[in-house]
């Protein structure tokens, strides 16, 4: 996504109409917070355009994350997933893990520095 600053509220809305132009977006080190990445998770349950997803240093907590995990349980078109520097759990993590079982999209995912004990 070549501009980082549109609003949150157009970029949901892209997401959940499928635009077809949206198939790479960074929202990384925008300070997304627990709702704002819960509503995306929404949006991505009946995405099929979006391949591409960095959410790299926000503030994605276990909530956040695992309903993140739980959207890309349906979601087959994702195949890149950046959440690293979010400083999540364990249980997150587990979820993740868990996901991975069902969705063979994903084939890249950055999770480096996380595990908040």
């Amino acid at each position: 996504m070549e501009n980082k600053y549109i609003e949150w509220n157009d970029i949901l809305r892209r997401i959940k109409s499928g635009d077809t132009t949206l198939t790479s977006l960074d929202l990384s080190k925008l300070g997304l917070q627990t709702e704002q990445v819960t509503q995306l998770a929404e949006a991505l349950v009946d995405n099929r355009v979006l391949r591409s997803l960095n959410l790299s240093t926000n503030a994605g907590r276990d909530s956040a994350i695992i309903a993140l995990s739980y959207a890309l349980r349906s979601n087959n078109t994702l195949e890149h997933l950046d959440v690293s520097w979010n400083e999540f759990g364990p249980a997150a993590a587990v979820h993740i893990a868990d996901t991975l079982l069902l969705n063979r999209s994903i084939t890249s995912l950055a999770l480096e520095v996380n595990l908040k004990l």
